[in-house]
């Protein structure tokens, strides 16, 4: 008996808070939790410059110019990345941007192969940036230049001779061609399809204790991008709600489109399967030496225990889910059954189950700080859960509502 008490105990009230509930709403059962419709909320969006420059692969090593079949340069000419580009802001909406690279150029001189020439170089780009929205973007007067890291230099006899004097008018020719094909890839980075391919690896779903939360298929747009000192920062407009849920889902694409009204206010779906609900409960050592089962039908929530260890006591509650208020939810007992205990204590050992059961609160504040303590790259400042619809199927608990605060998305 002593068993059944401390179990019961301390798997209504682990995490929750002591009051007994009054009046509220009883769960209605379903045999699927309803889905919920998306709505436009606004994130704060922060993106690194490691995490750009990783996502449109330009990384050390990248090749991103090549000569070969490229009308206009008349020499084999290859740039690639030594280090990661650095950004500087600038004035008046200019964004600069330093590459530095291994130049390797064959060119010719009089119809006369030169050989292999080498040398190390600041690449230099310069562009006017105004970003308002996915339609509404600017990106012009994009401007080449570069400087000398080392001189260039080839190999003669096995010692190195500088040609500076020999490759920088060659170089200097093809500085028209270099930009046009610097801003041709600029304008493919920026296009919708590469955009959208962009947003479709930003992080959309995120570990928490309860499972993995993510953002159901979205409409994305990219409000107030601008350039700054440690990464891009802007404002994601997404049409979207927050579902968690057991179940193996196909992850779904984003879209872009432009949206023009937001609110703070992000619908969620959240279902717990009694499976993952017992094993949230027997990480705690007090029930390791209990076995426990959680199931339902039509009518109620069935919690069958049965006392290991010699205890032959047993216990078979029927509950009901019960929204309190818009942030809490408790547990109503409908019925209580004992086994293996003596006739004479069982209605005093029913009062303190009732007791007990009673007292049980799941917090909507609680549910926030677990995220925000152990959810990586999503963040929310000033957050309140609104708890709207509570059901309860075959399989588990599901809660519909909303999430009110401000969003910010790391990178």
């Amino acid at each position: 008996m002593r068993y059944v008490i401390l179990s019961f105990l301390g798997l209504f009230l682990i995490g929750c808070q002591r009051a007994v509930p009054t009046v509220g709403v009883i769960a209605s059962y379903q045999k699927l939790v309803p889905q919920v419709v998306n709505k436009t909320v606004s994130i704060d969006f922060n993106l690194s410059y490691d995490s750009l420059f990783s996502y449109v692969s330009l990384q050390e090593g990248k090749v991103f110019f090549d000569s070969k079949n490229q009308p206009g340069v008349d020499f084999p000419l290859t740039l690639r990345a030594i280090q990661r580009p650095q950004v500087q802001i600038r004035s008046n909406g200019v964004v600069g941007i330093k590459l530095p690279v291994q130049v390797d150029a064959r060119p010719s001189i009089a119809g006369i192969n030169t050989g292999l020439i080498q040398a190390k170089s600041n690449l230099l780009l310069d562009l006017t940036w105004n970003w308002k929205d996915i339609n509404h973007r600017d990106i012009r007067d994009v401007i080449f230049s570069y400087s000398w890291i080392t001189q260039p230099e080839m190999r003669v006899l096995g010692f190195p001779v500088q040609v500076k004097g020999i490759v920088e008018p060659l170089i200097d020719r093809q500085i028209p061609e270099i930009q046009s094909k610097f801003t041709q890839q600029l304008s493919q980075i920026t296009s919708m399809g590469s955009l959208t391919r962009l947003v479709n690896k930003l992080p959309m779903s995120f570990e928490t204790p309860f499972g993995k939360i993510r953002f159901q298929g979205a409409d994305i747009d990219m409000k107030d991008l601008i350039f700054q000192t440690h990464g891009l920062r802007g404002k994601l407009l997404i049409r979207t709600a927050l579902a968690l849920t057991d179940s193996v889902s196909m992850a779904s694409s984003s879209k872009l489109m432009e949206l023009r009204t937001s609110s703070n206010l992000l619908p969620f779906r959240l279902e717990l399967s009694y499976r993952r609900l017992e094993d949230l409960i027997k990480k705690y050592p007090q029930f390791k030496n209990y076995q426990f089962k959680l199931s339902a039908d039509t009518s109620s929530i069935f919690v069958k225990l049965n006392a290991i260890d010699g205890k032959k006591a047993k216990a078979s509650i029927r509950l009901n889910p019960m929204l309190i208020d818009s942030a809490i939810i408790g547990m109503q007992v409908k019925s209580i059954d004992l086994e293996g205990v003596p006739f004479f204590v069982r209605g005093h050992l029913k009062r303190k189950i009732n007791q007990s059961i009673s007292q049980f609160r799941f917090s909507g504040s609680e549910s926030l700080l677990a995220l925000n303590q152990n959810v990586i790259g999503l963040k929310l400042a000033d957050g309140h859960v609104s708890f709207q619809r509570l059901f309860f199927t075959d399989s588990g608990i599901g809660i519909l509502g909303e999430i009110k605060g401000n969003w910010e998305l790391r990178k």
